[in-house]
């Protein structure tokens, strides 16, 4: 992030017209990044505890706002945890990409990191879940799958309530663990 703003130091002008730095001054040094970064893995419990949880917030909901955003979250995790998507990508994602027949998932490729369009498999319980969250029977809406794009807060209060500490450790999206967001 520094190396970017320093970059864009040397090539915006100010008012009058000069540049606010003349050189950049990590110019040929070199960077060193780590091939395979460590990131924050919870455990199966976790991810179970959490998604229960969750459920119990939907349950004791004030109003029906709040019971939807519960589910919605519950879903996104969900969906995280079956796909192995990113969150940011899982908020982009439409009614429309959810081919329930079909039993997929297609992420567009203007939200994939990557840049390129994929199609994943939907399980028999997240097909399931996906439907009832946008409504079943046919009456999904249009627009995009409405979660909150402080999704990664609410899984960390609702994981939070269940344990209390960041994730940890070297699970994996296979089973023995699923990746959450950084607490």
């Amino acid at each position: 992030m520094l190396n970017i703003m320093l970059h864009w130091a040397t090539t915006a002008r100010t008012g009058a017209g000069q540049r606010w730095l003349k050189d950049n001054p990590l110019y040929g040094i070199r960077r060193i990044r780590e091939q395979n970064p460590r990131r924050p893995v919870a455990t199966l419990e976790r991810y179970l505890a959490t998604r229960t949880a969750m459920r119990q917030r939907a349950e004791q909901a004030q109003s029906e706002t709040e019971r939807l955003r519960w589910l919605k979250i519950e879903l996104a995790l969900l969906l995280a945890k079956e796909t192995g998507r990113r969150l940011s990508a899982i908020r982009q994602l439409r009614w429309a990409d959810f081919d329930f027949e079909k039993e997929q998932v297609r992420w567009r490729v203007e939200f994939d990191m990557k840049g390129r369009e994929s199609v994943t498999p939907l399980p028999g319980p997240l097909a399931e879940k996906s439907k009832g969250s946008g409504g079943g029977s046919g009456r999904l809406q249009a627009g995009y799958l409405p979660v909150s794009r402080t999704l990664s807060l609410w899984i960390g209060i609702a994981s939070g309530a269940v344990h209390q500490g960041p994730a940890t450790g070297d699970g994996d999206r296979r089973g023995d663990g699923v990746a959450l967001p950084p607490l």
